[in-house]
């Protein structure tokens, strides 16, 4: 099952998103901002973020209130360019974003150390977590090859932690 990715625009940014018109897509409006509805695909695992008119949330259902339609289309499945630029924004967002500071163990964290990672998306929300706490890439691969439950999510973890560990030094 496909979570919902909700793009919300400032009216100022939709000429960085010109591309969007290659993937149409339900449209909403409120007031000067636009939300447009897209499924998340299967192997992409964007988290919240708030960046400079630019919002990301992925949702399990759509909230239309105070929402006029504009675009009565079916939901589309996200395209690559939207999903780079997404990614992109929300690696930079982390980066400026990041601590020094240890995890608590308690909570998500805690379940996932006990019961390990079994889906794309904990894997990518586990990476964004060591980052924004300041882990380097190598305790992150230490941690990650000790709770990790399906071998298989390997390659998803090192393409998803190359992009999101990129301009950090390793080691």
């Amino acid at each position: 099952m496909y979570d919902v990715l909700e793009l919300t625009l400032h009216k100022d940014k939709l000429n960085f998103f010109g591309f969007l018109k290659n993937n149409p897509t339900r449209t909403l409006r409120n007031g000067e901002y636009y939300k447009f509805i897209y499924l998340q695909p299967l192997e992409v695992g964007l988290a919240n973020f708030s960046y400079r008119g630019i919002t990301v949330k992925i949702v399990d259902q759509v909230k239309e209130e105070h929402w006029q339609l504009v675009r009565d289309l079916p939901i589309a499945v996200a395209g690559v360019d939207l999903i780079e630029v997404l990614e992109d924004l929300e690696i930079h967002r982390l980066e400026q974003a990041r601590q020094g500071q240890g995890l608590e163990l308690s909570g998500w964290v805690f379940d996932t150390i006990t019961n390990g990672l079994f889906t794309e998306q904990e894997t990518a929300y586990f990476i964004r977590i060591m980052f924004l706490h300041g882990y380097d890439f190598d305790q992150l691969i230490s941690l990650f090859s000790a709770i990790v439950k399906r071998i298989d999510l390997a390659g998803y973890f090192l393409t998803t932690a190359r992009k999101i560990y990129k301009g950090v030094e390793f080691g």
